[in-house]
């Protein structure tokens, strides 16, 4: 019966959007990829400023997988139009992913997401129906794609409607995994610990953007299902080097959630907390916050801190992990799995060109940051069911490391590629690794 009220509650919400009239939006001034990555490479605070992006990575195929399952709609001009884009992916619970989508819409109807796959080994449909409008905008310069998410940094008020009835995979500790879950590496060589389980459900919510602040809230009706590994196939890797894929805890659910974050750009400040409900066994509460501050006029400090809690019984889905690009980089993903967490990251990232520095011909839009930086982190078991506790002293992680940084700015501005090793410090901290990755530097509130 839950699940039926929200569905007619979703069609219903539908029908009085499509009722609203269309508002213009002023045409893109044409550009080209050249113009705009020398663009880049010639501004200090372009090559090394503020962040925040609309998509949130820490993996080799983040970019691959942004172009393939997350294209720029068709038309720009309008706010609306169709796209059409295919569907890849591949991991070790689902095998070959392989399917299509479709997005159409326009400033009077919104945006509708439509997507479909099929996943071989485990014989699994997927499918995706994400809609989006805008049911309220005053002030602020809004983004030229009306129905787009946008950020805080914009100005002025927006109320924003969510609708979404999906059978897709999820990553456990999905604030720090990859979006495309490490589809390259698990083709490669199949060594690759992440791990994803399926949610079925639908959910509708709402979204208010003000001034420098964004509130989000809603319910959520959903069922939680284990994926046991499906295929030991990998390009070059060997049979045993596949892990297996570690099981969510069977759940059917219908919670609350929200979120509220907050983004200064003239601070270089900003952070979110995010919230679900569910009941004793099942809340989850998480609060990252980053800042970036100038050292003279060439180096800049960037440090993040993320903490989370759960109950003690909750599912295995909702707990927390420290490894991974985003944790700790010399711990492989999935460790952890426990009900509070801890976590603080500091870089430092210079804005000269080190090809350059060299003495190396290049291109000039190819600009290499060096950085440095250093993570440190706990993830514990707390048997009281608290929100607050003192982590034990020997449960700490951490790791130090340095490399390049280069600005690619696509899909999105803000986006970086980082090339880098990273060196265990103290013990159960992992192995040196070296590391290839493309994402933000505000990696941890995620999209502000």
């Amino acid at each position: 019966m839950i699940r039926a009220a929200l569905l007619l509650a979703m069609l219903a919400l539908v029908c009085v959007a499509a009722v609203a009239r269309a508002q213009g939006v002023p045409p893109a001034a044409p550009d080209s990829l050249g113009d705009f990555l020398k663009g880049l490479a010639d501004s200090t605070d372009a090559s090394y400023g503020t962040q925040s992006v609309a998509i949130d990575t820490s993996g080799l195929d983040s970019l691959a997988l942004f172009a393939l399952d997350r294209p720029p709609l068709a038309s720009r001009r309008n706010g609306g139009g169709l796209g059409l884009h295919p569907v890849i992916g591949f991991h070790r619970a689902e095998g070959w992913i392989l399917g299509g989508g479709v997005r159409v819409g326009s400033r009077a109807l919104g945006r509708l997401d439509m997507r479909g796959a099929y996943a071989f080994s485990s014989e699994l449909g997927r499918y995706e129906f994400d809609y989006r409008r805008v049911l309220f905008e005053s002030g602020g310069t809004f983004r030229r794609r009306y129905i787009e998410l946008r950020r805080i940094a914009d100005g002025g008020t927006r109320l924003d409607l969510e609708l979404r009835y999906a059978r897709m995979d999820l990553a456990f500790m999905a604030e720090h995994a990859d979006p495309d879950f490490g589809m390259i590496g698990s083709i490669i060589s199949g060594d690759n610990s992440q791990s994803i389980y399926e949610q079925r459900g639908l959910s509708a919510g709402l979204a208010l953007w003000t001034g420098d602040w964004r509130f989000r809230a809603g319910v959520r009706d959903a069922k939680d299902v284990p994926l046991p590994r499906a295929t030991t196939w990998s390009m070059f890797g060997t049979d045993g080097g596949v892990p297996l894929n570690a099981l969510a805890t069977p759940d059917d659910y219908t919670e609350p959630y929200g979120g509220i974050a907050f983004w200064r750009s003239d601070w270089e400040f900003g952070g979110a907390i995010d919230a679900r409900g569910g009941g004793a066994d099942r809340w989850r509460l998480r609060v990252a916050l980053a800042r970036a501050t100038r050292l003279g006029s060439t180096i800049k400090m960037l440090t993040q801190v993320e903490a989370g809690a759960a109950p003690f019984a909750a599912p295995s889905q909702r707990r927390f992990e420290v490894g991974g690009a985003k944790a700790i980089p010399s711990l492989r993903y999935g460790v952890g799995s426990t009900n509070h967490l801890l976590l603080g990251t500091f870089e430092l990232l210079d804005s000269h060109d080190v090809l350059r520095g060299l003495g190396l011909p290049h291109p000039e839009w190819l600009v290499l940051q060096p950085a440095v930086f250093a993570q440190a982190g706990t993830a514990w078991d707390d048997q009281r069911d608290v929100v607050f506790a003192m982590p034990p002293s020997a449960s700490w992680r951490g790791t130090v490391g340095g490399g390049f940084v280069f600005r690619l700015g696509v899909p999105d501005p803000d986006s970086f590629w980082r090339l880098y090793m990273s060196w265990p410090v103290g013990p159960n901290s992992g192995v040196a690794r070296f590391n290839f990755t493309a994402g933000t530097a505000f990696s941890l509130p995620g999209r502000l």
